[in-house]
């Protein structure tokens, strides 16, 4: 039996924390949901892209990264 948890990478920039996050995600078969922030990027975006988020877990119960 699996035991689940979360984790943090932490470190500095350019130590592959995002990509040990990626193969992690991978190995365990979840959803990767990223925020890209742009110059444009606001609230409302920021609400539109937790609300797609939460439908994701939610409501589709997909296990999500």
């Amino acid at each position: 039996m699996w035991r689940c948890g979360c984790g943090r990478p932490i470190g500095v920039g350019g130590s592959g924390r995002q990509s040990v996050a990626r193969i992690a995600s991978s190995i365990q078969e979840y959803k990767i949901f990223m925020i890209e922030v742009t110059k444009t990027y606001r609230l409302a975006d920021f609400r539109e892209d937790l609300k797609s988020l939460y439908k994701m877990t939610g409501l589709q119960n997909l296990p999500t990264t």
